[in-house]
């Protein structure tokens, strides 16, 4: 399944890479956070910082003109029934869901306007209301909505002076959002120039530079490619998170990774049990040649606490030696939760 997975999401790239050159100077082109055990994704909003400590804390914010500091979340319930999908909620059903969370953990809250709407073409529900207990009082708006088992809540939050200014800005960033594809897909509709793909649920960060074009990005897979000329290098990064615990890479495990490698007709050239990030890894480097092209690569097997994964870099030999050091940052960069 792991190479099925990762020559659907080469030839995703192949596509991505033909036409990235169209899209090159598209706004909808710029970097982008994938979440993507949550399967959704959304642009970084113009003058706002990713919070580093997000998905557990806040996740973009803004010192405003008074000097205080306004913020952007993204919460996500638990599946609501395990025994029924459903891809949306009727909007009445969304407005009882809505004020229910409200009054459960926002007590005195005092509601400011509330309406039906939609974001990423699924029904929503958007409520702008006052924390009443601030001695400065805070202001939010919320918007819930609903896909893939879930009930997902995007607030901003700022003070009650800052507040009207910094609203355009979340409305703006809504209009970004985009719901993943299904597990056995990834392609996206519009490629993204670099962003970071987090996978909670496996315990990961994975961060690409804006010269890298995202092209595939899934619950469990992430495709980008750079393009030079007639070159073309890409990563791909699979994970299997599994119904039983990763457990540790075997014998047999080594075998399958060198057999996909020598199923493409190329050749290993180093083989290391160095750790990754201090997890227990396998790392194969390998050149050879594949439809007409001289190519150089690495497969980097792992076994995180909570997931298995494989991290594959491969391009045009020259290409490849030229971005030696960004593929080395990239990787150094990986962040294991």
């Amino acid at each position: 399944m792991r190479n099925i997975l990762m020559s659907f999401a080469l030839c995703l790239l192949h596509f991505a890479f033909c036409t990235a050159g169209e899209s090159a100077t598209d706004p909808a082109t710029r970097a982008r956070l994938f979440f993507s055990d949550a399967k959704i994704s959304f642009a970084f909003p113009e003058g706002w910082t990713l919070e580093p400590s997000f998905p557990s804390g806040p996740l973009f914010s803004k010192a405003t003109q008074e000097g205080s500091q306004a913020y952007m979340t993204c919460q996500i319930s638990g599946p609501t029934d395990p025994s029924h999908l459903a891809s949306d909620l009727p909007e009445e059903t969304l407005r009882k869901v809505a004020i229910q969370d409200l009054s459960m953990h926002q007590p005195n809250a005092r509601v400011l306007a509330k309406s039906d709407r939609s974001i990423a073409a699924h029904n929503a529900y958007e409520v702008t209301w006052e924390d009443r207990d601030k001695d400065r009082p805070q202001q939010h708006q919320s918007v819930y909505f609903f896909t893939e088992n879930r009930v997902y809540s995007v607030s901003l939050q700022a003070k009650a002076e800052s507040f009207p200014w910094i609203v355009p800005d979340f409305q703006q960033w809504l209009t970004t959002f985009q719901v993943l594809t299904n597990r056995d897909s990834g392609a996206l509709a519009q490629p993204s120039r670099g962003g970071l793909w987090i996978h909670q649920t496996a315990g990961a960060k994975i961060a690409l530079p804006e010269n890298w074009l995202i092209g595939v990005a899934s619950d469990h897979l992430l495709g980008a490619t750079v393009v030079e000329s007639k070159m073309h290098s890409e990563i791909t990064v699979t994970v299997d998170t599994g119904p039983n615990p990763p457990g540790e890479l075997t014998a047999t495990d080594r075998a399958e990774a060198r057999r996909t490698i020598e199923k493409k007709g190329l050749r290993i050239l180093t083989q290391s049990d160095e750790p990754f990030h201090g997890l227990p890894a396998y790392l194969l480097t390998y050149d050879g040649t594949t439809g007409g092209r001289y190519v150089k690569g690495e497969d980097i097997w792992v076994v995180s606490p909570k997931a298995r994964w494989l991290l594959n870099i491969e391009g045009d030999g020259p290409l490849f030696n030229r971005l030696t050091l960004e593929y080395h940052d990239i990787l150094n960069n990986i962040q294991f939760l």
